[in-house]
Parts: structure tokens; C-alpha cells; sequence
């Protein structure tokens, strides 16, 4: 009687050499947790005193220690985010689209709705690299790229 009433779905069992690799990485995963903390804050820090503000990181309330998932940055100043993404190319740094495009204009999620802060933001967020393994070279090379497109972009809106 269950079975008829059983849908298509996924066995999501973990087989055992998944399993193994598993437990092998949870005994670093503090260490790498840590490590790629420190690799979000130190680009955070360089975003948020990129010329004129051009960069705007997410607010994290104190009691919260964010993961460093990913490296969102809003983009303030006037060129649009394929500009943005353009100038992060020329240097070597591959940026990306987050939030783009938000969820009601794709057709399965249509919606006629007005939605002007998700608009925007969609129009804004940028991810930049970020993983644990980034030796201190490339950190630096996302600094530096994240400072020269600010100002590059900054001084060609003025």
C-alpha cells in the first residue's frame, strides 16, 4: 500500500569510501574553517575601504561568525555590474553574478510583483574568489583587483 503511494526521489545514502573521505576531512575542518575566515575577513576589509565606498560588504552582527561561504560584494558606484565583472577580468579575476536574476523574472517564478530592493540587488551583488586554499599570492591578487577597479571605475564616473 506505501508503494503506491511513493513518488520518484533520490537514494541518498552515503556509500562507505564517501564516508571515509568524510570523517578524514571533518579533522581539518576547523583549521580550514579558520583559515578561510581569515581569507574573507582580510578581502571584507580591503572591499569596505575600496575608494569611495564603491563597495559595500554584508553587515554581520556581532554574535554571528560567518563561514566565508562566498565573498558578496554591492557595487554602488554608477557601471553596471557587467562593467564591474568586465574590469575584474582584464585582471585576471573571475567575478560573478549572486543574485542575478532575482527569482520573479524567471519564468517557472514568474510573478508580476514590485520588488525594487530584490531588483537592485540583483543588479549589484557581485561574488569574487574565495576558497581555502588561496595562497597568500592570489589573496593579494584579489586585493589589489578589488582596489583598482574601484578607483579605475570611480575616476571614470568623474
Amino acid at each position: 500500500e506505501d508503494m503506491e503511494r511513493s513518488i520518484p526521489g533520490f537514494n541518498s545514502r552515503m556509500d562507505e569510501v564517501r564516508a571515509a573521505v568524510g570523517r578524514a576531512t571533518l579533522r581539518r575542518a576547523g583549521q580550514a574553517l579558520n583559515r578561510r575566515r581569515a581569507i574573507y575577513n582580510r578581502l571584507r576589509n580591503v572591499a569596505t575601504q575600496a575608494k569611495s565606498g564603491m563597495f559595500q560588504v554584508q553587515r554581520i552582527p556581532d554574535a554571528v561568525h560567518a563561514n566565508g561561504q562566498n565573498l558578496a560584494l554591492r557595487w554602488t558606484g554608477e557601471a553596471s555590474i557587467e562593467t564591474v565583472i568586465r574590469h575584474f577580468a582584464r585582471l585576471g579575476i573571475e567575478a560573478r553574478r549572486y543574485f542575478g536574476p532575482p527569482l520573479h523574472y524567471i519564468e517557472a517564478f514568474a510573478q508580476d510583483a514590485d520588488l525594487p530592493v530584490t531588483e537592485d540587488l540583483g543588479e549589484r551583488i557581485l561574488c569574487l574568489p574565495l576558497y581555502t586554499s588561496m595562497t597568500r599570492h592570489e589573496v593579494e591578487r584579489v586585493e589589489s583587483a578589488i582596489e583598482t577597479v574601484a578607483l579605475g571605475l570611480c575616476e571614470a564616473a568623474e
